[in-house]
């Protein structure tokens, strides 16, 4: 069989292939919308990532640096605020499923870089190292929560938490600052140890009665729970409350209280401030008669 024979029937072969897989490849591969870039094209031109790069401005600065275990809860509250802020909280959510894969690279080696910046423990730099190649930060943010959250340290505070919450008055003197601002202080004290102990939750009620309980001892404050239980059972309601209810109606007798402090401290910075140029003003009268004296004493000697 001689070659032109040969490339004869290889070519009638192509010629009844070909309109096959062209209808094929239009039917189903081929989209006509989608804009026909060039081979070896190193630029992107996908639209999320460029959206993602031109409206939100990702910023390392918002993510607190986590160094001693003891400040993991906060450092783990200002880290999930600031990826809420900038739009990156699914980038920790290990089942979210990706649509754009050019932005969410993108993301992901930003958030990683984040995290080699601020985990600065060594438990959690470790985590970070070990899957620095492979950068799926929604892995290494979940083998951080569950390494911290269940650590000794975090455990230990929580402790010292509840034996804080239980033994504190604010009759006792050791608190400096206004009733406002023990009230919410408290507050805050209870939601940080529910979220330490998730498994020894404080309740409403129980935080109701430690926050009455610092409270028990001051004229303003003591009757709140006591009236407002009575108000409430004879409306007919029921005399539950939250502890955000309580602490919303103890701050209002507390900033009748603190309003009367910062007037009365004010007008005692006033009058000692008028005082002052009226002892000058006295001195120097008493200066000016002591001149005036010894001069008419020295005409009438003369």
């Amino acid at each position: 069989m001689s070659p032109t024979s040969s490339v004869e029937v290889s070519t009638s072969g192509l010629d009844s292939a070909a309109p096959m897989q062209f209808k094929a490849f239009r039917n189903s591969e081929c989209d006509p919308g989608k804009e026909i870039a060039p081979w070896g094209l190193a630029v992107s031109h996908n639209k999320g990532l460029s959206d993602w790069n031109k409206l939100i401005k990702p910023s390392a600065r918002d993510f607190k640096p986590f160094r001693e275990a003891n400040d993991w809860i906060d450092c783990k509250d200002v880290f999930v605020i600031a990826l809420e802020a900038q739009n990156l909280t699914h980038l920790v959510d290990p089942t979210h499923v990706v649509v754009d894969a050019d932005p969410h690279k993108a993301q992901q080696n930003f958030l990683c870089k984040v995290l080699q910046d601020n985990m600065l423990h060594h438990e959690a730099k470790s985590t970070v190292k070990a899957h620095s190649k492979t950068k799926d930060v929604a892995l290494i943010w979940q083998l951080i929560s569950e390494t911290h959250d269940k650590s000794m340290s975090t455990s230990l505070n929580g402790d010292a938490l509840l034996s804080w919450l239980t033994s504190s008055r604010l009759d006792d003197g050791k608190w400096n600052r206004t009733q406002g601002e023990h009230l919410t202080f408290c507050e805050d004290k209870i939601n940080k140890f529910n979220e330490m102990c998730p498994d020894s939750k404080i309740s409403d009620m129980q935080g109701v009665r430690v926050l009455q309980n610092s409270t028990a001892n001051v004229p303003n404050l003591a009757n709140v729970l006591i009236l407002c239980r009575q108000t409430k059972t004879s409306s007919g309601l029921s005399d539950k409350i939250t502890l955000r209810q309580f602490v919303a109606l103890l701050a209002q007798q507390a900033q009748v209280h603190d309003s009367g402090r910062i007037r009365s401290g004010r007008n005692c910075r006033r009058s000692a401030a008028n005082h002052d140029p009226d002892c000058e003003i006295n001195a120097h009268d008493v200066d000016e008669d002591e001149k005036k004296t010894s001069t008419n004493g020295s005409r009438q000697m003369q």
